[in-house]
């Protein structure tokens, strides 16, 4: 017994001294990563944000037209609408307008009632189809506007401006949020009593507007004349977060 106690305590004394190697080893081999982790903590760096923006005219119009018909029978109020809607597409394709440029939108046929002395008394059903149009010649957007409500058209629901290709745009914006950012973080080097060295990281941010003009369904009015229409200009905004070494 006495024998079999000092051999079970050797070997428990031989672990104990293995793991306590182990640890040791462990410690030191991240020593070197919590000393590089202090050494970049002390690196001194200058944040800024910049920002840029470049308005350009829009090269595209949009707008969406619809036919709305009600009949006491919803056969024949799609019928209608259907002739309607084949009519409105037919004009706006023999202006010249693309085929793929003219797609069928929103679509819905409801009942409508009548409220006599708070019973609902059925008044017929009433069918709404709707085109969205884009336009590629945007001087022709207020006149193709006038030949879909001329062919059938009683319902307007927007009238839209768009950039097709906002890439030169953006990177105006890009180079000017750069420079601002730039003139702000020598300012603030300045201050520091310092200088700017290397960039650490530059972040973006941009943002492209959605289609600009008028929204809004409303009654489209016989019209023999263009529209008039005022395209405005399209903004688009960046923003940099840069960050450089300050020396």
């Amino acid at each position: 017994m006495l024998r079999r106690s000092i051999v079970g305590s050797a070997a428990i004394l031989a672990l104990v001294m293995a793991v306590g190697v182990f640890v040791g080893l462990l410690m030191q081999d991240s020593e070197p990563e919590v000393a590089a982790q202090s050494d970049e903590g002390e690196r001194r760096t200058v944040s800024v944000a910049g920002h840029g923006e470049a308005s350009v005219p829009p090269d595209l119009g949009h707008f969406v037209v619809g036919v709305e018909v009600s009949n006491d029978d919803p056969d024949v109020a799609l019928e209608e609408s259907n002739e309607l809607v084949a009519a409105v597409r037919a004009a706006l394709l023999d202006a010249g307008v693309a085929g793929d440029d003219v797609t069928l939108g929103a679509f819905s046929i409801w009942p409508e009632y009548d409220y006599r002395q708070e019973t609902a008394v059925l008044r017929g059903f009433r069918v709404s189809h709707q085109l969205a149009v884009t336009v590629r010649d945007i001087d022709q957007t207020g006149a193709l506007l006038s030949t879909a409500v001329d062919a059938g058209a009683n319902a307007v629901h927007s009238v839209t401006f768009s950039v097709e290709d906002p890439s030169a745009a953006l990177d105006e914006a890009r180079a000017a949020a750069f420079e601002n950012a730039r003139l702000k973080a020598e300012d603030l080097a300045r201050l520091a009593n310092g200088s700017l060295g290397q960039i650490v990281s530059v972040t973006e941010n941009s943002y492209t507007p959605y289609p600009v003009g008028r929204d809004g369904a409303g009654e489209a009015q016989d019209s023999a004349s263009p529209v008039p229409i005022n395209p405005g200009a399209s903004t688009f905004t960046v923003t940099l977060q840069v960050v450089w070494e300050l020396n």
